[in-house]
């Protein structure tokens, strides 16, 4: 069984909300120095143009378990 599937919710829960946190705020400073153009942009844009599509996904996959968590319990 992966690792990921044997997670419990909550943590599961956790890690997905740190993720767009991770992604933006320490991967940012991290892709600043790639010098390359993506679909026309600078590196860094794309990367947060990216994080802006990345991130209400991984918050609706919480959200969903939420619910499916609540549905469980009732």
């Amino acid at each position: 069984m992966p690792i990921i599937l044997a997670m419990e919710t909550k943590t599961m829960k956790k890690v997905l909300f740190l993720i767009p946190f991770v992604g933006i705020l320490v991967g940012g400073p991290a892709v600043n120095g790639i010098h390359m153009l993506v679909l026309d942009m600078p590196f860094i844009m794309f990367w947060l143009f990216l994080w802006f599509f990345l991130t209400p996904i991984i918050t609706y996959q919480i959200y969903r378990m939420d619910e499916k968590e609540k549905a469980v319990v009732k």
